[in-house]
């Protein structure tokens, strides 16, 4: 029944390992594996109570925007050292800093 689904929760549950997993199981192995909406029809998709539903989906929502600005964050500081990496080889090459000494 459609009163007892969250539309958010069936999305995350398709894209669960799980699913993935059988998905990859149940398709057809050719040149380009496929799956039927018959065999998608018989996967199980738990059905807690609504409010349940909406829950899960809101903590999944949130672990994802943390995991985001995670990588966003480690995204930005690989940058930034790339960045003082380059300068520095720059600065090496040109005379800038003397490095003979810190070699020896």
């Amino acid at each position: 029944p459609v009163s007892r689904v969250n539309y958010e929760f069936v999305f995350c549950w398709l894209q669960s390992q799980k699913i993935m997993d059988l998905i990859w199981l149940d398709a057809v192995q050719s040149a380009q594996p496929n799956l039927s909406m018959e065999n998608l029809g018989n996967f199980y998709i738990p059905c807690p109570i609504i409010d349940e539903q909406s829950r899960i989906v809101g903590f999944i929502k949130e672990q994802d925007e943390r995991i985001s600005a995670a990588i966003t964050l480690n995204a930005n500081q690989i940058q930034l050292l790339q960045e003082y990496r380059t300068t520095l080889i720059s600065d090496a090459v040109t005379g800038k800093i003397d490095i003979r000494e810190e070699a020896a």
